[in-house]
């Protein structure tokens, strides 16, 4: 076989955005790291997956090492704007403008972001906004979950789609020693 499967599962906490749980599932091998953008440090364990009798999974993260990193403002002096095209009961259109120094707009997009009463809009930037993934100054203000994204490529009109696959709640703790 020449190449590998890799399945990847992103958390955050709801509640604070400045951390995200990454999964990793390479083979038959799983790790995680945590990031802590208010920090600057990532956490990394070796996660153990048990099955037990009845088919359930569990799992147990070992702790290995936190490393610090460097978060770079990507693109200086651009940034993005937000504008609510439409609007209803379950759902809204948001107009993403990339905006350089001069005022000028790079490239459009748009985000159909499902009503949540959390704003889960830095979990997309963190998984599908580069070079933003870490960016603190790119922020939707509001609630939701985006659902989907298109951007617009003026040159060579193609467009770029990127559709939310899963999301579920889960409850989980995980202790990071000091």
């Amino acid at each position: 076989m020449n190449g590998f499967y890799k399945e990847k599962s992103i958390y955050s906490n709801k509640e604070n955005n400045y951390y995200f749980l990454n999964i990793d599932k390479i083979n038959n091998k799983i790790s995680a790291e945590i990031l802590d953008l208010k920090r600057s440090r990532k956490h990394r364990f070796r996660v153990i997956e048990n099955i037990s009798s009845l088919n359930e999974k569990s799992y147990q993260f070992v702790f290995l090492k936190s490393i610090k990193f460097k978060i770079h403002e990507p693109l200086k002096g651009y940034r993005h704007k937000f504008s609510i095209i439409s609007k209803d009961s379950i759902s809204k259109v948001v107009k993403m403008s990339l905006v350089n120094k001069k005022g000028k707009v790079i490239n459009n997009a748009e985000l159909k972001i499902k009503n949540y009463p959390f704003n889960l809009f830095p979990v997309f930037r963190y998984i599908c906004l580069h070079p933003f993934e870490f960016s603190q100054n790119t922020y939707f203000n509001g609630t939701g979950i985006v659902e989907s994204y298109t951007q617009y490529n003026k040159k060579n009109k193609e467009n770029v789609h990127i559709y939310l696959d899963f999301f579920e709640e889960v409850n989980m703790s995980i202790t990071v020693p000091l």
